[in-house]
């Protein structure tokens, strides 16, 4: 463990500090080590925990990264409060964009069903999908990313209200091996931290921290997916809702957010066009470092490429001839848009440079 991460570790460790004292103490002092020592803190406490913490960490499998770790989600870094140390199961890395799915644990059918639509959509659009591992629509939205995984597809992210080694449901341990050979489990939480109540809310700020956007599926007016949601607007993401019936109580929260602004929903594709411009601008910059690292492959025997000319196709079009869904084959395009290789028409055409 490098030397800053330690003081990070030391002063999450601090009672009553918090992630907001602590980015002003390092604001104020340089380092994290810098503020620790002008702390004076003298207990021998703190530097067992810290230890046992660490001993914890590496004999189960679980990283620790600090704010001053390259590891760490730079999106995260942007929010007022984010967490000084995060302890991870999986890996963090390679994700382009990530969107948060998030809704009520006493779910419909039709919510679920549609939460894991969406998720597959979104993961086999190369998208990260990030949720908080609970009952209901947080389980749905990690397994649709997880089976498009198994395709060949995303990846998906579990922000847990406990220690990232406890499972909490526990009826949802394959979902919890599945997330880490393909994604992560992560919390703000030490090593056997239990999923006390309150620690929820907080990790709220997280799920929608890391993400370009959150897309809200069935709350009601008392749902913690409105923290999430209000977050989101606080941080500068954007906040999509699944309308419900009206009139209903399970829907009263999502059709209020609709009011309050919120843009509907229902499918992949509608995300996608929603997010195109900052995703556009994402896959550029990510496009963008591969070529300073000479690593950027362009495809030259993918079927969509050679299906297309100097003839307009509409996007329908190439949806039967490959038998590929709208949602990936969107964005597939819209990747190929970026790296000049196509480009789009008017009416949902498009044609090869």
């Amino acid at each position: 463990m490098k030397d800053d991460t330690r003081y990070y570790l030391l002063l999450s460790l601090v009672e009553g500090l918090g992630a907001v004292g602590i980015s002003k103490l390092i604001e104020r002092f340089g380092s994290a080590k810098e503020a620790f020592d002008a702390k004076k803190i003298q207990s021998s406490d703190i530097f067992k925990k810290a230890d046992q913490i660490v001993f914890t960490s590496r004999k189960k499998g679980i990283d620790i990264i600090s704010l001053s770790d390259l590891q760490y989600p730079g999106f995260l870094k942007t929010i007022p409060d984010p967490p000084p140390v995060l302890y991870t199961l999986g890996n963090l890395e390679g994700d382009v964009a990530r969107i948060a799915i998030v809704g009520s644990r006493s779910s419909t059918y039709h919510s679920l069903n549609i939460a894991e639509t969406i998720s597959s959509g979104l993961g086999g659009a190369g998208i990260t999908i990030v949720s908080g591992f609970a009952r209901g629509v947080d389980t749905a939205a990690h397994r649709g990313a997880v089976l498009c995984s198994s395709k060949g597809g995303g990846r998906t992210i579990a922000v847990m209200g406990c220690g990232v080694d406890i499972i909490y449901p526990e009826e949802n341990k394959k979902l919890y091996e599945d997330i880490i050979k393909k994604g992560a489990i992560i919390s703000e939480f030490p090593p056997q931290t239990p999923p006390f109540k309150t620690n929820f809310p907080k990790r709220n700020r997280i799920i929608s921290g890391l993400c370009l956007a959150v897309v809200v599926v069935q709350a009601t007016r008392y749902s913690g997916a409105l923290i999430t949601a209000r977050l989101a607007l606080e941080q500068g993401r954007e906040v999509f809702t699944v309308p419900g019936p009206g009139g209903s109580e399970r829907y009263r929260g999502s059709n209020d957010l609709i009011r309050q602004g919120a843009k509907i929903v229902e499918s992949a594709t509608d995300i996608l066009e929603e997010l195109q411009p900052v995703l556009k601008s994402h896959i550029s910059y990510w496009q963008k470092d591969d070529k300073e690292n000479n690593n950027t492959e362009y495809p030259t025997d993918d079927p969509v490429l050679n299906l297309l000319s100097e003839e307009p196709i509409h996007i329908d079009t190439i949806s039967e001839k490959l038998l590929i869904d709208i949602p990936r084959l969107s964005t597939k395009l819209f990747e190929f848009e970026v790296k000049g290789l196509i480009k789009k028409l008017p009416g949902g055409k498009y044609i090869k440079k």
